[in-house]
């Protein structure tokens, strides 16, 4: 699994913000806490497994719309792919995530 007491711990509070988000039925804070297992999976090495929390991130945070937390979602995902030797993948997200973060600067600056 992930090595290191930090490591453990960090894993601790991310599957217990999934559990709170699950009870509150909130999408964004299960993606929140989806995103930060695939980062501590992708920190440890395991990219399979990474990639399995990225992908249910991006299930919560997709249907939400534009935002900032979707663009680092697509670079995460982006930089996972590469890792997992998949290259006919590898630009796929970091495309998303500049038509995103597109997007975003956009609504922000009809909003100023």
């Amino acid at each position: 699994m992930l090595p290191g007491a930090g490591q453990s711990q960090k894993m601790r509070q991310a599957r217990q913000m999934l559990q709170f988000a699950q009870t509150r039925h909130d999408a964004r804070l299960m993606g929140e806490a989806h995103y930060l297992l695939g980062k501590l999976y992708r920190g440890a090495g395991d990219y399979r497994t990474a990639r399995y929390w990225l992908l249910q991130a991006l299930r919560h945070w997709e249907p939400l719309g534009a935002s900032a937390d979707l663009v680092k979602l697509y670079i995460q995902l982006g930089g996972n792919q590469g890792l997992l030797l998949r290259p006919h993948e590898l630009l796929d997200y970091p495309h998303r995530a500049l038509a995103v973060a597109r997007q975003v600067r956009t609504a922000i600056r009809r909003t100023a």
